[in-house]
């Protein structure tokens, strides 16, 4: 039974709130409260815990499947939670972990409640809502639209900062080309092009560097049909290629920073791994419990503060994030979760060959390039944690199928079908 329209409004307009769009522009500067936090933003997200509970109601038991299906999934979530027994700020931990449990229901009812392409076809109408606001409000609202400040006529659209703007296009573009690939429609590839061209005006070479890459994913994709003799040449000749390329970049990396448009640290963020890191050695395998470090001049983060001369708010690093949250016991369960649904993955893509299936390749992609200088992994209320989830949950639930043959519209080089 397909979703009703309300089902599909609820969830439009929860992908819209969780990716951070226009609450944060009309929230008063510097009124955040770190500690206690925003209660409107509070406000909102308990009416979407509480229709996720209304609509979970109508079919319980398909929930607790996809939970048992899902078990790496709730050690996860059970970390998180158990973290506030130890936390630096047990209320702040507790709190927090609430609205975790309550956006991981959130992921298990979509999940369950959604077929991957009623799935794929929700996130395109939120994505053309996030794309069409965006230039609105630039056009309406340049002051809101647009940064007067800190990056002077860079587009951010309904988002807080160009960064964030630049990774929602990113994404855009990539579940936008996607659908248009499979279904055929011109609006999707309208929209793809459109998130493209609003990613370019955002400025953010962060967005620009990860779409580059995941467009050489893309082309590299009907690689993985070849056999496992050819994919184990590949991945230690890929191991070569990056390691040679890591010792030429030891010599050269004042060079390939400026090129870039950046300095060596990274904007300051090595300076910030380095503090952090020398906080983990206290609180090695529990961490300081779920969301308890960056608390301002209240906790631990403000050593981080004076030791880089600059008030940091997360550490620009989704690993090192979860590290500081429940510590490594709890960040190897979380990689262990990552290189399974990889393997799944990777498998799906090689027994259907079916181009929709390359969607989970390519948001475990973005997840892992972008967590590298951004933090988005178990992160409560946060629209790229709750796909992933959702994605991820799909993936475990995904029975084995026999291989079917290529789709010619995307079918793989002949030295690769021989080797198949």
């Amino acid at each position: 039974m397909r979703p009703d329209l309300l089902e599909r409004i609820f969830v439009v307009c929860a992908f819209v709130l969780f990716s951070g769009a226009l609450l944060p522009l009309l929230r008063p500067e510097d009124s955040l409260d770190q500690v206690a936090g925003d209660p409107l933003s509070q406000a909102i997200w308990l009416l979407i815990y509480l229709g996720t509970l209304f609509f979970i109601a109508r079919d319980p038991h398909a929930i607790w499947r996809g939970i048992k299906a899902n078990w790496l999934l709730m050690v996860i979530v059970a970390f998180v939670m158990a973290s506030t027994l130890w936390s630096f700020a047990p209320e702040v931990t507790l709190r927090k972990s609430i609205g975790f449990l309550g956006s991981c229901l959130f992921a298990f009812y979509v999940a369950q409640r959604f077929s991957f392409a009623e799935l794929m076809e929700a996130i395109c109408w939120f994505m053309a809502v996030s794309l069409v606001g965006s230039i609105l409000l630039v056009v309406a609202v340049p002051s809101l639209g647009i940064d007067h400040l800190t990056h002077a006529g860079s587009w951010r659209g309904l988002y807080e900062h160009k960064n964030e703007a630049g990774r929602m296009m990113v994404f855009g573009a990539l579940a936008f080309g996607l659908q248009a690939v499979v279904t055929r429609q011109r609006w999707l590839a309208a929209g793809a092009v459109g998130c493209v061209a609003f990613m370019l005006l955002t400025t953010s070479k962060t967005a620009l560097l990860v779409f580059v890459l995941l467009a050489l994913l893309m082309g590299a994709a009907p690689i993985l049909w070849a056999d496992a003799s050819l994919l184990l040449c590949l991945f230690f000749g890929g191991i070569l290629v990056v390691g040679i390329s890591g010792f030429w970049l030891t010599g050269h990396a004042d060079q390939v920073a400026t090129a870039l448009g950046r300095d060596i640290t990274l904007t300051g963020r090595t300076g910030i791994w380095e503090a952090v890191f020398a906080n983990l050695k206290n609180r090695l395998w529990l961490g300081y419990g779920y969301e308890a470090f960056w608390l301002g001049e209240a906790g631990d983060s403000f050593y981080v503060w004076r030791l880089t001369n600059y008030h940091a708010t997360f550490s620009h690093n989704g690993f090192l994030e979860v590290w500081l949250g429940i510590g490594l016991s709890g960040l190897l369960v979380l990689v262990t979760h990552v290189a399974e649904s990889a393997r799944r993955a990777v498998l799906l893509f090689r027994r259907t060959r079916r181009v929709e299936t390359l969607w989970f390749i390519f948001l475990l992609a973005f997840a892992l390039i972008y967590n590298c200088t951004e933090a988005f992994l178990l992160k409560q209320n946060n629209f790229f944690w709750i796909l992933y989830c959702i994605s991820t949950i799909k993936l475990f639930a995904t029975a084995k199928v026999a291989v079917a043959p290529s789709p010619p519209s995307f079918a793989p080089p002949a030295r690769l079908q021989e080797a198949t």
